[in-house]
């Protein structure tokens, strides 16, 4: 449960990333067109039908669970929500390694997750990371779009870094529940829309 918890919160991220402001320090260059499509095991396209996803990942051997979108995804247009489980028999207690989101029966946006939910070594890597992203956000890079967001409670504590070059983008999120180790998630995201 916790998992899938997980995984429609990073599925509401993902659209939240894909047309809804998210808070935090910005700043937004033009960005350039960029590729249309992101490969998760099989290549999907934007716009391509809900169903040819499906079928498409289904046959590479992934295991996809539909979950609802959450009512202000439903307000902005996504219908359904696909959590993508790896191929091995030990990804049944595994977190999703992609997300797709629906909307009017076509791919909206999509996410494909690079490093496991990784406690260790990783983490000092994504600190690294998002500190560089932070501070070419500061430089003003001109060509791609970078985005730092912070948010922190007594119980919970976030930081991503976001590159966006056109309908592409990377992410790091550095997570720290409370009493919990530091996590880190090194993720490719692709959206039909700017941030």
């Amino acid at each position: 449960m916790k998992n899938q918890l997980f995984s429609v919160l990073a599925g509401t991220l993902i659209f939240a990333l894909s047309g809804a402001s998210i808070s935090g320090t910005t700043s937004q260059v033009l960005a350039q067109e960029g590729s249309r499509h992101i490969t998760i095991g099989v290549e999907l396209t934007l716009g391509m039908s809900e169903d040819s996803a499906i079928k498409k990942l289904a046959e590479a051997g992934y295991h996809v669970r539909k979950v609802n979108p959450p009512e202000q995804s439903k307000k902005l247009g996504v219908t359904s929500i696909w959590l993508i489980d790896d191929q091995t028999p030990e990804s049944k207690s595994a977190p999703a390694i992609g997300v797709i989101t629906i909307a009017g029966g076509k791919l909206r946006s999509a996410s494909r997750d690079w490093l496991p939910d990784d406690r260790g070594e990783g983490v000092q890597f994504g600190r690294q990371l998002y500190f560089l992203f932070r501070q070419l956000e500061t430089d003003g890079n001109e060509k791609c779009t970078i985005k730092t967001t912070s948010a922190e409670s007594p119980d919970f504590a976030e930081k991503e870094a976001i590159l966006r070059c056109g309908t592409k983008s990377v992410s790091v999120e550095l997570q720290k529940y409370k009493d919990n180790h530091e996590t880190v998630q090194l993720s490719e995201q692709l959206n039909r829309t700017e941030f």
